[in-house]
């Protein structure tokens, strides 16, 4: 689960790290609020979506008076912002960050991640950070230094200053970017991040570090230990264009037509590839977990139909671990029980239980469509398509 930045710094404020002072709006009235609590001769008002680039495409707006942040504030929400990173139909802006505007002498970038495949928490630092990171580290990848660390041992001092004297800082400068890699040494694991960036880390008055922006990603797999994150996930859940589903399903959504339904990450990718072929769009990627529950198959359903650019359904399964093809029939007709289903359904069932699943679809009487492999699927999906 992305976290947008303003629920980030909440987090991270625990830890030590510096922020300029600064508060979520979600209306003019409380924009004029947070302004006016902030002593500042000028502010900084931030769209809050999951997506960045958001300074360059007009999501970040610098203001001098407290009205001003109110009109920028009222011009951000209701607003569609697009960047290269939210895909052509941008992202729904409903809240702003105030905060008070600060002069940054120069932009750092310090992120750590989760490196899974070594099993370890990895450090990456470049002295160059900012608007645009991901094209200049590109051009100049020998910046970008690594460190991987223990997950559980905290970081050696040692290698961690060694870490540090590649980013040009003073003394004064190198304790505090240490003891900001200590911290987020610790929140990475105290919060159950996947990942946490902060960009731009920036030189502020003179001789001191804040964190200015801040990107993180949360396990959904360790949700069940941070009951203080319900408020997060509620306000996140139909933004976040990389989700895991509250149900346990993987869903990510795409800019094609498609709608898919899928048993298991690898089929998800070979029916993506498919479509592809036959120059189809999928609508979403959806991956159905071998324990998936009846009231599961319909959220997973509904999630994709909720996107408004799928003109028709792909439900291809193959019965097996605890879910069977008789569940997944299931779970249709309940989704279409709670919301009606208007687009063409196709569905393709193999494995344990097929017979049986695809017999409760057709007493349903609702108008899916069958097919015994997937290039009948593929064939009827594309009569659909030019109908």
């Amino acid at each position: 689960m992305f976290v947008q930045e303003y629920q980030a710094k909440r987090l991270l404020s625990r830890y030590g790290f510096s922020f300029p002072p600064g508060d979520v709006a979600f209306s003019t009235a409380e924009a004029s609020s947070v302004a006016e609590r902030i002593a500042a001769e000028a502010w900084v008002v931030k769209a809050q979506i999951l997506a960045g680039d958001r300074g360059r495409f007009g999501g970040i707006k610098m203001v001098s008076s407290v009205s001003a942040a109110v009109a920028e504030t009222q011009a951000l929400l209701g607003s569609i912002l697009v960047t290269p990173q939210t895909g052509e139909r941008g992202i729904k802006v409903d809240a702003v960050y105030i905060e008070r505007s600060v002069k940054i002498e120069r932009e750092l970038y310090l992120a750590i991640l989760l490196d899974r495949f070594q099993r370890k928490l990895v450090l990456l630092g470049s002295p160059l950070g900012g608007a645009g990171i991901e094209s200049v580290l590109a051009e100049q990848p020998d910046t970008l230094q690594r460190l991987s660390m223990s997950i559980d041992n905290a970081p050696d001092d040692d290698e961690l200053r060694r870490f540090a004297s590649g980013m040009d800082l003073n003394d004064a400068l190198l304790d505090q970017y240490v003891q900001i890699c200590r911290g987020l040494h610790q929140s990475v694991n105290e919060l159950d991040a996947l990942s946490i960036e902060l960009n731009p880390l920036a030189i502020v008055d003179g001789n001191r570090l804040a964190c200015l922006d801040v990107k993180m990603e949360i396990d959904d797999n360790a949700m069940f230990r941070h009951e203080d994150y319900a408020e997060i996930r509620a306000r996140n859940r139909f933004d976040d264009r990389k989700l895991r589903a509250q149900s346990g399903y993987n869903y990510i959504r795409l800019d094609g037509d498609i709608g898919l339904l899928v048993g298991g990450a690898g089929l998800a990718l070979a029916t993506m590839d498919l479509l592809k072929l036959h120059e189809m769009e999928p609508a979403n990627f959806l991956d159905l977990p071998p324990i998936a529950s009846r009231s599961d198959v319909a959220d997973a359903c509904q999630t994709v139909l909720e996107s408004p650019s799928v003109k028709a359904l792909f439900v291809n399964a193959v019965g097996g671990g605890l879910t069977h093809c008789d569940t997944i029939a299931e779970g249709l007709i309940t989704a279409h029980k709670k919301a009606r289903i208007t687009c063409p359904v196709v569905v393709r069932f193999a494995g344990t239980k097929r017979e049986h699943g695809l017999t409760l679809l057709r007493n349903s009487r609702m108008p899916f469509q069958f097919a015994d492999t997937m290039g009948e699927a593929i064939e009827i999906l594309l009569r659909n398509m030019r109908a």
